[in-house]
């Protein structure tokens, strides 16, 4: 297993400390390596959860998860990760890719919705 982690520029830094803490414990299944990936954080400039200026918005009411595209939506961050976990697969012979997506309030987020997921999928093979 090779776990890949990405600094963007993410406010929440917390998230690959606590991604190396996984990986220490020795979660099950073992990691082999552990890659933490710098991505350059003005791609991102304008998300909430990045270097945006609003702030990251706290407590919202399934109705305002359930509509539209949040501020901290993050352009193509899903289509990124996903492209440099496909190649890296590719120079390492692995045939898997696994990613975690927001399962709760996916359909303000575009790339991680179950028809982009399928997309990328049938693209990949």
């Amino acid at each position: 297993v090779t776990a890949l982690t990405f600094r963007y520029g993410q406010r929440h830094a917390v998230e690959v400390d606590c991604a190396r803490a996984v990986v220490a414990s020795g979660v099950e299944g073992g990691v082999e390596r552990h890659r933490v990936i710098e991505l350059d954080p003005a791609v991102f400039a304008e998300s909430a959860l990045t270097a945006g200026k609003e702030e990251v918005p706290k407590n919202r009411s399934d109705d305002d998860i359930s509509h539209g595209i949040p501020s901290t939506y993050v352009p193509a961050r899903n289509t990124i990760f996903l492209s440099y976990a496909l190649g890296i697969a590719e120079v390492l012979g692995s045939s898997d890719i696994f990613i975690g997506v927001n399962a709760v309030d996916y359909s303000g987020y575009p790339d991680c919705r179950a028809e982009y997921i399928a997309a990328f999928q049938s693209m990949a093979r």
